[in-house]
C-alpha cells in the first residue's frame, strides 16, 4: 500500500505510526517517490519534502511490511491518516486452482470480469498487434519459467488488475487496486471486525473484479453459474458493488503537487523541443476530455493560485 495525507504534517504521522506500530522512529538516508527526507517506524517507510508541502506526507507499506502487519491493520492505517491511497494490494494464498486453470478458463470465455479487451487500434498505432483470435478476450497475460507459472488479468495502468501465481509454493491470488478504487476499499475493509470478515471482504472485492463461470449455463452474463473451483473459492461470499464516485475529492494543490513532482519534466522536454504554444495545444486536447470530477476539483476551488517555485 502507497499513499499521501496532506491533513497531516510529519511529525504527526511518524507520532501515529509509532503508537499504533509500538516502533521506534529511524531517520533513512535518503527519500524516495519524489520526497527528499525518509524515515522508517518499523517496516513502514516515510516520505515528507519540507520544501514542498503540498506534496504531502508519503506512507509506502510494502508487501512484506503488508504480511507482517496484515491487511487489516494497514487499513486501518490508511483511514486513521486519510491516506489518499495510489495503491492497495490485496491477497489470498492458497487456492483452489492454478494459473494455468485460470488461464484456460479465461481463453475459453468462462469468465466475468471488468477487465477490458485490448484496443486493437491503439496497438497498431504504436506498432503491435494482437494475436489472432484473441482480439475480443479481455487483456491478460502469460509467464512461466524454472520458479513457476503467473496469470496477469487486466491492464496495469486500470484501477484494478489482478495476478494468480505459483513462484512460492501455495498458489496466490493478488488484487491490486489503485485511486479511487483503492481508497473506498480501504475504507470498507476498515470496519471489519474481525478476521474472517475480513477475508470475506478480501474475496468480495476479487469478485467485483472477476469470477470464472460457465458461459454456457445462461445468456445473460450476470445470471452465469460459477464454475466449481471457484465456487469452492469463494465460499458463497457476493461481490461487492462498491461506488467510488467521490471517493477522493483531489484539490488543486495536489494536482499541482503531482505535475511538479512526475510530469514537469516532461513537459518541459516538449516545451524546449516544439515551443510553448505545444502546451497550450495540449492543454486544450485535456479540456476536452473533463469529466464531472475535473469540474468538480475546479469548481471547489474559486480563488486558487498555483504556489511560488521553491526553487527548482
Amino acid at each position: 500500500m502507497r499513499g499521501t495525507t496532506v491533513g497531516h504534517g510529519v511529525d504527526e504521522v511518524l507520532g501515529y505510526l509509532a503508537a499504533e506500530l509500538d516502533a521506534s522512529v529511524e531517520v533513512a538516508m535518503f527519500g524516495r517517490h519524489g520526497y527528499s527526507d525518509g524515515y522508517r517506524v518499523g517496516p513502514v517507510a516515510v516520505f515528507h519534502h519540507p520544501e514542498h508541502p503540498a506534496m504531502g506526507v508519503c506512507v509506502d507499506v510494502d508487501g512484506g511490511a503488508c504480511d507482517v502487519l496484515g491487511t487489516q491493520r494497514v487499513a486501518r492505517v490508511a483511514v486513521a491518516l486519510g491516506l489518499r491511497l495510489s495503491r492497495l494490494d490485496l491477497a489470498v494464498d492458497g487456492c483452489p486452482f492454478t494459473p494455468d486453470d485460470l488461464r484456460r478458463e479465461w481463453l475459453a470465455g468462462n469468465v466475468r470480469t471488468r477487465a477490458k479487451a485490448p484496443d486493437v487500434e491503439r496497438l497498431a498505432a504504436r506498432g503491435l498487434s494482437v494475436r489472432p483470435g484473441l482480439e475480443d478476450v479481455p487483456t491478460h497475460e502469460w509467464s512461466e519459467g524454472p520458479t513457476g507459472t503467473q496469470f496477469r488479468m487486466g491492464s496495469r495502468a486500470s484501477e484494478a488488475f489482478a495476478r494468480c501465481y505459483d513462484r512460492r509454493g501455495p498458489v496466490r491470488f493478488e488484487l491490486e487496486l489503485k485511486g479511487r478504487t483503492a481508497a473506498a476499499a480501504a475504507v470498507l475493509l476498515q470496519l471489519v471486525d474481525d478476521e474472517a470478515a475480513f477475508s470475506r471482504g478480501v474475496l468480495g472485492f476479487v469478485r467485483r473484479f472477476v469470477d470464472f463461470v460457465d458461459a454456457s449455463s445462461d445468456t445473460n452474463a450476470s445470471r452465469r453459474s460459477l464454475l466449481g473451483f471457484w465456487a469452492a473459492f469463494v465460499g458463497g461470499v457476493e461481490r461487492w458493488r462498491l461506488s467510488v464516485a467521490g471517493a477522493v475529492e483531489r484539490t488543486l494543490d495536489e494536482v499541482w503537487a503531482w505535475l511538479e513532482r512526475q510530469a514537469a519534466p516532461a513537459l518541459a522536454l516538449v516545451a524546449s523541443a516544439a515551443g510553448r504554444g505545444a502546451l497550450g495545444e495540449l492543454v486544450d486536447r485535456g479540456r476536452r476530455r473533463w469529466r464531472s470530477h475535473h469540474r468538480g476539483v475546479l469548481a471547489r476551488s474559486p480563488d486558487w493560485a498555483y504556489p511560488a517555485s521553491n526553487g527548482y
